[in-house]
């Protein structure tokens, strides 16, 4: 019995220490839309700056873009070879094109934010992306980008009555859902902006108590300590040239591309975020540290 528990346990170590190792160069491509952007702006920089691992990325996205779109998209490039509604290194190309342009070493799907805690949305698009990746990148394992919900004072629509706390438990559980279904891990994407978030020094501040927001004067922007999300900006009316301030709470800002590329980084590669370096130089040295410390304990929490 001693010499099974053994063999058991040395077992178990052997693999829990081979998915430890660092991985030094991976092909990864995103099907998804802006979330998979945000996971991306800073992604390559953070690769390049630790100089540890190589990587090909490619994002097929279109905004807003649901699972059940990115296949309606695909049949549509069947029916007209014309039609190619991605681009990448400059060209357009369509979904099945995309799979087979690179030896893709991982290929990620999501679902779109407004549907992402909705997991009868999911099916059988989900299946059928999956089954696309298999056939025209057999070598690639499929993950899932687990991604994040909107900030409190952003409603999923007028008189939605779910919360931040009920999107974020709602999708996590539809993304674990689907994430057995095919057997493909979970980037914690989500799970680390809710970390960073809630775990800050900095009160958040997401309503300025001392702004107008009825009456806002132009360039004059509410405080918003602490947000991972783009929040208040003021942008042109495409018809009648005026400002006008809007509210982008489901994007993440700097701050929250910053974690999000961290976290893939440290999850695909399996890398040690500690003697990274590397932060956009809006982020202070400190924020930043905070940042990679979240990512590093999302990704260890969620292998």
């Amino acid at each position: 019995m001693n010499i099974l528990r053994s063999i058991v346990f040395l077992i178990s170590f052997l693999t829990a220490a081979a998915f430890c190792q660092p991985v030094s160069e991976l092909k990864v491509l995103a099907i998804g839309n802006s979330f998979s952007r945000n996971a991306f702006l800073y992604l390559q920089n953070i690769i390049d700056a630790h100089g540890k691992a190589k990587a090909t990325l490619g994002n097929a996205y279109i905004g807003g873009c649901s699972l059940e779109r990115h296949w309606n998209e695909h049949l549509k490039s069947q029916q007209n070879h014309e039609h190619k509604p991605y681009s990448y290194k400059g060209k357009k190309i369509a979904l099945q094109d995309f799979l087979a342009a690179e030896k893709w070493d991982v290929v990620t799907l999501q679902q779109n934010s407004a549907n992402s805690f909705k997991p009868e949305t999911f099916q059988p698009w989900a299946d059928h992306l999956a089954g696309l990746i298999r056939q025209y990148a057999p070598q690639a394992k499929i993950y899932i980008h687990r991604t994040w919900a909107y900030r409190s004072d952003r409603l999923l629509r007028p008189g939605s009555k779910i919360t931040p706390e009920d999107m974020h438990k709602q999708s996590g559980e539809a993304y674990r859902q689907l994430g057995e279904h095919l057997q493909a891990p979970l980037i914690p994407a989500g799970d680390a902006m809710w970390l960073a978030y809630h775990t800050q020094t900095i009160k958040p501040v997401l309503r300025d108590p001392d702004f107008d927001y009825k009456n806002p004067t132009y360039p004059q922007l509410p405080k918003e300590d602490g947000a991972l999300h783009v929040g208040y900006t003021w942008r042109k009316n495409a018809k009648t040239g005026a400002r006008e301030l809007r509210l982008d709470g489901i994007h993440a800002n700097k701050r929250g591309c910053y974690l999000l590329g961290c976290v893939w980084y440290a999850f695909l590669f399996q890398q040690d975020l500690s003697d990274l370096k590397y932060a956009p130089a809006e982020i202070t040295p400190e924020d930043a540290q905070f940042l990679r410390d979240v990512a590093q304990k999302t990704v260890q929490a969620n292998r």
